[in-house]
């Protein structure tokens, strides 16, 4: 919680030396960008949680952990986006949105999830005020305090029945509308 509820911090270099981002490290600053260095190889999960202002998010090109497509933080192995920003387009590839990825951003009219995601961690969308979240048939699993008020509606790929078939946390689709069969073309940026 290093610099937690900073709010006049808009701007931070952050040393190339650094190699962890702690919880909550940057929460609730008005950070507007962030650059993670190559040497960073541990970013906890609500690192960013808050920020409100952050439109831009990049990884250095030689982080050996991590990587940025589409203004989010992606752990490579795993192809989990770990963080993500008001600006943030989910790319095709990604598998799991991990928790708290999305916590406490604000201001996003639509956010995509690609068909390659399988799992939605716990609280990812978690007071997030997204107006449209669009979700794939490919997810299984949704953590709790996910799919919370925050958000105004869901669009489904696919049928009630097959959306009542995915594994749901607990406090999730609390006055949220749901709509199903959605198949609209959508398109994604870059691959994870």
């Amino acid at each position: 919680k290093a610099f937690n509820g900073c709010n006049s911090l808009t701007e931070i270099t952050i040393p190339d030396t650094i190699q962890q981002i702690d919880k909550q490290a940057f929460a609730f600053c008005g950070l507007t960008e962030v650059a993670i260095p190559a040497a960073t190889t541990k970013i906890s999960s609500d690192a960013f949680k808050g920020c409100v202002n952050l439109a831009r998010i990049s990884v250095n090109g030689n982080n050996s952990v991590y990587h940025s497509v589409g203004n989010c933080i992606i752990e490579t192995k795993t192809k989990t986006l770990v963080a993500g920003c008001k600006a943030s387009r989910i790319p095709l590839g990604i598998k799991t949105i991990g928790d708290e990825a999305f916590v406490n951003v604000k201001d996003i009219d639509t956010l995509i999830i690609p068909e390659s995601v399988t799992s939605i961690g716990s609280n990812s969308f978690y007071e997030s005020h997204i107006d449209t979240l669009v979700i794939p048939k490919s997810v299984t699993k949704i953590g709790a305090y996910s799919l919370t008020y925050s958000i105004n509606n869901i669009y489904y790929a696919g049928s009630e029945e097959e959306f009542a078939g995915i594994s749901i946390g607990t406090n999730n689709l609390t006055s949220i509308d749901v709509y199903y069969d959605y198949d609209e073309p959508v398109r994604y940026i870059g691959d994870a």
